[in-house]
């Protein structure tokens, strides 16, 4: 059986409280998904920031975001036919083979990020994928709600 891997979106939470999240998982690697690795709202989720803290809670940090970062002219669905894609992919594949991994991006539902474009094609490899939202709150990649399930759900309920 292939290694899992979960995605996580750092959103506004406190650093901890994604520490705590990633503990939960005993998750070891944090693979950092994002184009741009930094945000002016949320400074603890820096890249640098990241790379500076998470090592000491056991947990290493890899930036993948030249190769599987979002925010791509023409969409991600047409960058995922690119050979940069597919290297990014393998990259994370052999990483998720050696250590409990998860695919970070600032998006907090993987629905609304490219990260359930990575999630599926994990899962077309033999990864079993499971989306965390909170402590105590997840889902896996091949039961997840189609985005139009989801919303129906988030805006009935």
């Amino acid at each position: 059986m292939k290694g899992r891997v979960f995605t996580v979106g750092h959103g506004t939470r406190p650093l901890d409280q994604l520490v705590a999240l990633l503990a939960e998982h005993g998750i070891t690697q944090l693979a950092d998904v994002r184009h741009f690795p930094r945000s002016r709202r949320n400074p603890q989720f820096n890249l640098d920031a990241l790379t500076a803290e998470l090592p000491r809670q056991g947990i290493t940090v890899v930036w993948l975001g030249e190769d599987l970062g979002g925010l791509r002219g023409g969409g991600y669905r047409a960058w995922m036919a690119t050979a940069a894609f597919r290297r990014g992919l393998a990259q994370l594949e052999e990483l998720a083979q050696r250590q409990v991994t998860a695919v970070m991006c600032s998006e907090t539902l993987w629905v609304r990020c490219h990260r359930r474009f990575i999630a599926r094609q994990l899962v077309a490899r033999g990864f079993p994928v499971t989306h965390l939202l909170q402590v105590g709150k997840e889902g896996d990649e091949e039961g997840a709600p189609t985005q139009a399930q989801f919303a129906l759900s988030v805006n009935s309920g």
